[in-house]
């Protein structure tokens, strides 16, 4: 009788087993938060960090940012989110093309009158420390998210600004602005051997309407009223696959046996 002896396989492949849960992978930070506006309605985001592919060569820095109430007010409009980041500060200004906005699924642009032209790239801008819609709160200027250099239109107002599913836009007072329903995708190509990680942001600040005190939500780990998730750990897509192939030859072995 002759068996084939896995003994000297089992040690490698137990090692590769306990070690995926050791190998990072760039899991979201989900920082969510509530309040209420000006005018004393209830106000409810969210947003959604993530790092996308490998930063020793070039990773795509992505935040999705949600509106989770319907806006009754320019003041519950959502139009600007600030974040912190430490022991480094967040990823600096980058020219037009190193970034986009877009409208990630289940969202949309709706308006008052006509629908506006503009790209949600031309009306967001990504500045030190947030990105914004409005001349207020992360900082001033142009939308620098379109793709190229001056496509931009100048930040002000609540235009393109975020409002819950199933607004009634009719009660904001106004006769014609556009704006998006639900969340605005920013997506922020971040240098070769970048060092930034998520477990550097510190603080989420959610700001609404066109000026200071019309609604914010401040968030850190310890705020009452926020849900300020860490990031988690994960095998990445290459290190399942290994998994795969050495568990399929572990089979194989196992099958191979001669009586």
């Amino acid at each position: 009788m002759f068996r084939t002896k896995l003994s000297l396989a089992f040690p490698g492949v137990f090692a590769l087993v306990l070690g995926v849960g050791a190998i990072p992978a760039h899991a979201d930070l989900i920082i969510s938060g509530t309040g209420t506006d000006s005018d004393g309605a209830p106000l409810s985001a969210t947003a959604d960090f993530s790092l996308i592919g490998n930063c020793a060569t070039g990773c795509t820095f992505q935040v999705i940012i949600t509106n989770n109430n319907v806006a009754i007010s320019q003041a519950s409009v959502l139009t600007n989110l600030g974040f912190n980041a430490v022991p480094t500060p967040a990823p600096p200004p980058l020219p037009s093309a190193s970034g986009s906005a877009t409208l990630p699924a289940g969202s949309s642009l709706v308006a008052l009158g006509a629908l506006d032209s503009h790209t949600p790239g031309q009306e967001w801008a990504y500045l030190t420390g947030g990105a914004a819609s409005s001349g207020f709160g992360v900082g001033t200027g142009s939308g620098n998210l379109c793709g190229t250099a001056g496509c931009g239109v100048m930040l002000d107002g609540s235009a393109f600004g975020l409002v819950g599913t199933g607004t009634n836009l009719n009660q904001d007072g106004l006769t014609s602005r556009t704006y998006i329903e639900n969340s605005i995708q920013i997506d922020i190509l971040l240098p070769a051997g970048s060092t930034f990680t998520l477990s550097q942001i510190t603080s989420v600040d959610f700001q609404y309407g066109t000026g200071p005190g019309e609604g914010d939500i401040t968030c850190t780990p310890t705020t009452p009223g926020c849900s300020f998730g860490p990031p988690v750990d994960a095998p990445e897509p290459g290190t399942l696959a290994l998994l795969g192939s050495a568990l399929a030859g572990l089979s194989l072995m196992r099958r191979r046996r001669r009586v």
